[in-house]
């Protein structure tokens, strides 16, 4: 008597090679997986708004990816000498609000190019939990 059901699913080839561009969005496994990627010789990029867990900080990076948003002057927090984006993970502070811009139109702007050209996508999730800002009435990264 046989007690138990055997199923095998049917192999699905992701059809990924080394020149396949992939990009990585979310936890920090999506951020370490780009390092171990990019070190194996693989076209690979992270999310130009760094290390984000919940489902709607990935939906925020992917709209930056997709051209839909701009960093909002609003979002800019500095604190002594440093500087960061409610939309950003903290990895990505700088001295002062100007280079802060300056740093994230490039980091957005490459990404985005290299988004365009991906054939894999591959998003990692990290915690339900939401960080909403009060006064500015948003979700905030970590």
């Amino acid at each position: 008597m046989q007690l138990r059901t055997e199923w095998l699913p049917p192999k699905k080839p992701l059809g990924l090679d080394v020149c396949s561009p992939i990009t990585l969005v979310g936890s920090c496994f999506a951020s370490y997986l780009d390092g171990f990627l990019g070190k194996s010789g693989m076209a690979s990029v992270a999310s130009p708004t760094g290390i984000c867990y919940n489902p709607l900080t990935v939906a925020t990076a992917l709209d930056y990816l997709e051209g839909a948003k701009e960093p909002s002057p609003t979002g800019i927090i500095s604190h002594g000498s440093w500087t960061c984006h409610y939309d950003f993970h903290g990895e990505h502070a700088a001295a002062d609000p100007d280079l802060w811009q300056q740093q994230a139109a490039a980091r957005i702007r490459e990404a985005k190019t290299r988004f365009q050209s991906s054939s894999t996508v591959i998003i990692t999730l990290g915690t339900s939990w939401v960080y909403h800002h009060k006064q500015l009435g948003q979700v905030v990264n970590n």
